[in-house]
């Protein structure tokens, strides 16, 4: 396949990098985070009716239950969803570039999806098995509908894919607000505006009302789920970034391309483009995302992997004018063909400083032997959830941090095989001397009343910080 052919199906060229680039970032084969962990125990409880693997209300659910039915299935779930990142991922960039070439022109489209592809904040998801990458996919969908022409089955269908990328992961509900907004201040007769909306709200309602009435089945509250989430951002906010130019230090100045979409911005307001609805979205769609993350405690640059899409969309169109004015000048400053070399180097700056990150160790290899040698087939109490990977016909108990790990220990007192236990998991701020205190007593309490069979410990170059992992027996 030749770079002309490619030229000439732009399409073809986005989906091969796209595709390549992910293939070689899960050649380097990074450890899962502890919510991909969390995710597969969480499908492991639905399709094993609580006998394996543990819950945690504040998750949405169908990322668990897509990882559930392929454990189900006798599939491996970590191994399967590595592959469906990839998946997700490029028919998010397809559908980025749909959009687009939809409400720009190829040549936007063409920019966008690649700077989109190539952002480093969304490649790291790749191989993850988080939920991100599924959410992209369908809340992208959902606006390439909300885009088309109007019809009822488009508008219903739309609502439903929305509903399910807030079912993957909840700030995606940020997408269903804008698009509500934005036919709300539409143009348009009040009966049309009703009809619009209630074929939406209830598309939308689809997978969410069925959700809702399950959690007032379990727990009481249909709205248990989302009261926890937003008690668990307000815990361990040193951990995290904080301040209101988070977002703009960590994200856009390492992110120089992005900031072209400023220029759309100054654009957008100057010449009211506000005006058309769908452009009026592309503004919203990022606008809401940012406002809201920068209200949340805990900020983390991957938070915004939803706007990406859109900036991306908002900075290739400012490339697109500013590239077709210097061409019209006869003497331009810049020189058309240079700006194009410099977006390239703006794309691919970042890449070899973000995407390269330190491998945590998981000691499969000492944590199975360990197992095999003291004949382990019972309970596990663990501080990591990638026990339940490493483990996968035991049962396992989360700890869950140092807020509940002395609960969970009391409450297994009589009824585990095996501590495993990474001091590191149990979190507190250097200066609140009595969660040092409460820490000191429960590992205290787990040294005196069991024997230690292994040990190693890990020193974290970037932040200098040691970590003991150890493995206890009860005597």
């Amino acid at each position: 396949m030749t770079v002309a052919y490619c030229t000439k199906k732009p399409l073809l060229l986005v989906i091969g990098v796209t595709v390549l680039v992910r293939i070689f970032y899960l050649s380097l084969q990074y450890p899962l985070w502890w919510d991909s962990q969390v995710y597969v125990a969480m499908g492991k409880y639905i399709f094993s009716h609580g006998q394996l693997g543990f819950w945690e209300s504040f998750r949405p659910l169908v990322h668990p239950l897509l990882l559930g039915a392929l454990w189900k299935m006798g599939l491996n779930p970590i191994l399967v969803g590595k592959g469906l990142d990839v998946l997700f991922s490029t028919i998010a960039v397809y559908l980025v570039y749909k959009i687009a070439e939809k409400e720009f022109n190829p040549a936007v489209a063409l920019v966008s999806s690649l700077i989109f592809s190539l952002t480093a904040t969304f490649i790291i998801f790749t191989g993850l098995v988080l939920s991100d990458p599924l959410a992209l996919m369908l809340g992208l969908g959902g606006i390439f509908l909300v885009l088309q022409k109007r019809s009822a089955v488009r508008v219903i269908a739309a609502g439903v894919l929305l509903g399910l990328s807030f079912m993957t992961r909840f700030p995606q509900g940020i997408l269903f607000a804008a698009v509500l907004v934005a036919w709300a201040a539409e143009r348009e007769t009040v009966r049309t505006k009703i009809r619009t909306l209630f074929f939406f709200s209830g598309g939308f309602a689809i997978p969410v009302i069925p959700y809702l009435l399950f959690n007032q089945f379990r727990y009481g509250s249909a709205w248990e789920p989302f009261l926890s989430g937003s008690r668990i951002v307000t815990t361990a906010t040193w951990l995290y970034g904080s301040g209101g130019s988070f977002y703009f230090v960590y994200f856009f100045l390492p992110n120089l391309i992005y900031c072209f979409s400023f220029y759309f911005l100054y654009l957008f307001f100057k010449e009211k483009q506000w005006k058309k609805t769908s452009r009026g979205l592309i503004f919203l769609l990022p606008a809401l995302t940012i406002f809201y993350f920068m209200t949340v405690p805990r900020k983390e640059v991957r938070y915004l992997v939803s706007a990406l899409p859109f900036l991306a969309m908002m900075s290739a169109s400012a490339l697109n004018i500013l590239y077709c004015r210097l061409k019209q000048q006869t003497a331009p400053l810049l020189k058309p063909r240079a700006l194009v070399i410099i977006g390239v180097i703006l794309v691919l700056m970042p890449l070899p400083i973000y995407l390269h990150q330190e491998k945590t160790p998981d000691f499969q290899e000492d944590i199975t032997t360990a197992m095999a040698q003291y004949s382990i087939n019972g309970t596990i109490l663990s501080s990591d959830p990638a026990l339940l990977s490493l483990a996968p016909g035991n049962k396992v108990a989360l700890l869950s941090g140092l807020e509940f790990a002395p609960e969970v220990y009391r409450r297994y007192q009589q009824d585990y095989e095996l501590i495993y236990l990474n001091e590191c998991d149990l979190v507190c701020f250097v200066e609140d001397t009595a969660c040092l205190e409460q820490k000191k007593n429960f590992i205290g309490k787990v040294e005196a009343e069991n024997n230690e069979i292994w040990r190693k410990e890990f020193i974290f170059k970037n932040k200098n910080i040691p970590c003991r992992y150890r493995m206890f027996m009860p005597k």
